[in-house]
């Protein structure tokens, strides 16, 4: 008979914060942020005792790639995240407006019908210029929309040391 193993990983909260674990969804609240977000995996169980959450997982890996999800959602709700890109053309100017959960990407290289980036969850899109300021508490949500409008804007079938128009992104982080 094969002995199943189990892998722990253990996260301490700080003392300002309030955790809730049901069922595998793990809820972080501090002042008036908060996240939760429900996790799933055979074998998965997720507890909070005492000040310490505790992930136990069928492989060592699963256990670690779930503490560094919840130690992001902790570093979030404390803190927030922040990416910040910058809008680069040569000749046509580009023209940025938000539509909804969409930004509209409007004369990007010379084009009649604009571009749309889906703006994920709960991400604030501010528009400065020529820079754009993505905030938001999941860095899952922030992360996913900077790459939608990097990727929204991409060239393809030209040489891009030629064509370098776009929308980059330039530094990310937490806010401080």
């Amino acid at each position: 008979m094969v002995k199943k193993s189990v892998f722990t990983a253990k996260i301490e909260v700080p003392n300002d914060m309030e955790v809730r674990v049901e069922n595998n969804r793990v809820a972080v609240k501090k002042g008036n942020n908060e996240l939760s977000k429900s996790f799933s995996y055979p074998g998965l169980v997720i507890s909070f005792n005492e000040g310490i959450i505790s992930i136990n997982a069928p492989l060592k890996r699963i256990a670690n790639t779930f503490k560094a999800h919840i130690r992001n959602m902790l570093d979030g709700v404390a803190n927030g995240y922040t990416y910040r890109l910058k809008v680069c053309y040569s000749h046509y100017p580009i023209r940025l407006k938000l539509e909804g959960n969409e930004l509209i990407i409007e004369n990007f290289v010379g084009e009649k019908k604009p571009r749309r980036a889906k703006i994920a969850g709960s991400t604030k899109v501010k528009i400065e210029g020529n820079d754009i300021t993505l905030t938001g508490l999941d860095i899952d949500e922030v992360s996913q929309t900077a790459g939608n409008i990097e990727t929204t804007t991409r060239i393809c079938g030209r040489d891009r040391r030629v064509f370098q128009d776009g929308i980059y992104i330039v530094s990310k982080g937490e806010n401080q």
